[in-house]
């Protein structure tokens, strides 16, 4: 496993991409544009697929499982409910080589998931997850000024077999990427950590855009408000931690202030009075106790 970096084995090896959704998709480009073309799609028919097929040319694709035979490492980027049924597909494969590297990219599910495939009486099969942490929404593929996430500063969750960590770790710095080793039984708290990070700050800016529009502006105004001081925030918790980047009523224990915003809010919107309540019990706890 040491050599495989110095052999540049990782342009040779048989690589089998099943789902060609936002993530399979974005990952089967980033692998080609280092040069490691994926060999075979497993994908459902579409125009997105299609000009995927036509850009980075694979010998194989169709919807069979079966086109996978002769790949060596496979990808399952399919919707985590079809990664059991996928690894049940895998152990029915009549594979040509002996050692098989099967991974899944959910954030939540650990890597025994795939124990199905691990009944394939052909050849053994290793286990992992490679969760690219990153936020792929529905528009990347199908439309073109939506660009694909940058995979290649994109931190990957590794989980799984010791054989497979290690060979995913080649991979990792073959590809020049960064990397975290994950417990299988933390691999849910790792993606908690991911929620927060994309889902629950996209949640807060849509808050903003409801509170702005109660005073008359557009959501493009809102947008326009808000977004320098988001993209400050975001640079302030690059340089410092969270603690020191805090501001506004809580960090100056503005009680009053807090006890004004509760009560418009609760005329606004009790969802997002909720929110507001249990985000400043947060912000008292960075005030108290730092990070």
């Amino acid at each position: 496993m040491k050599n495989l970096i110095k052999k540049n084995i990782f342009k040779t090896l048989r690589i089998g991409i099943a789902g060609t959704g936002r993530v399979g998709t974005s990952l089967a480009r980033f692998f080609s544009e280092k040069k490691c073309v994926p060999y075979v799609l497993v994908n459902r028919p579409g125009n997105p697929t299609r000009a995927l097929i036509k850009d980075i040319r694979p010998a194989h694709s169709g919807k069979s499982y079966h086109l996978l035979s002769d790949c060596e490492f496979i990808v399952l980027a399919v919707p985590d409910p079809e990664i059991e049924n996928a690894a049940k597909q895998i152990s029915n494969i009549r594979f040509t080589s002996k050692n098989i590297y099967l991974v899944h990219t959910s954030g939540s599910c650990h890597s025994g998931f795939l124990n199905l495939a691990k009944d394939n009486p052909e050849a053994a099969i290793h286990i992992g997850s490679m969760h690219p942490m990153q936020t792929f929404i529905r528009k990347t593929i199908a439309t073109k000024n939506i660009p694909l996430p940058d995979l290649q500063h994109t931190f990957f969750g590794l989980e799984g077999e010791r054989r497979t960590i290690r060979f995913l770790e080649s991979f990792m710095k073959y590809l020049d990427c960064r990397y975290i080793i994950i417990p299988s039984k933390d691999k849910l708290t790792y993606h908690i950590g991911g929620v927060f990070a994309a889902n629950f700050l996209v949640a807060m800016f849509d808050s903003v855009i409801r509170i702005y529009r109660r005073m008359g502006a557009d959501p493009e105004s809102a947008r326009a408000i808000i977004m320098p001081l988001i993209e400050t925030t975001i640079q302030n918790c690059r340089r410092l931690s969270p603690s020191d980047a805090l501001t506004g009523p809580a960090s100056r224990n503005d009680l009053k202030t807090i006890e004004k915003h509760l009560q418009r809010l609760n005329e606004l919107d009790p969802v997002i009075a909720n929110a507001y309540y249990g985000l400043t019990e947060i912000c008292f706890r960075m005030k108290c106790f730092g990070s």
